[in-house]
């Protein structure tokens, strides 16, 4: 009966230790995972950051240029009447 219960015993131990085992390599494949997601969140963040910025800046500048263009002979007749032409 001893027998049996070391036997059972030892299977138990046997048992315990494969599911620590893949415990413990699920845990570091999810730390793995977690690390590489936040690394790609983090560029994504970045890249999209500055491209919003960049976008921002080059639609401003666009507009600022169009409507320069647009409203250029009431400007120039503006500054014509202020005499900065004369």
């Amino acid at each position: 009966m001893e027998d049996l219960l070391e036997f059972f015993a030892a299977l138990l131990e046997c048992i315990y230790h494969i599911i620590k085992c893949i415990l413990t390599f699920l845990k570091w494949i999810m730390e793995n995972i977690f690390n590489f997601f936040m690394v790609i969140g983090v560029l994504f963040c970045i890249v999209i950051a500055g491209s919003i910025v960049k976008f921002i800046f080059y639609s401003s500048f666009l507009v600022l240029v169009l409507s320069v263009c647009k409203y250029r002979k009431k400007i120039k007749r503006y500054l014509n009447e202020k005499g900065f032409f004369k």
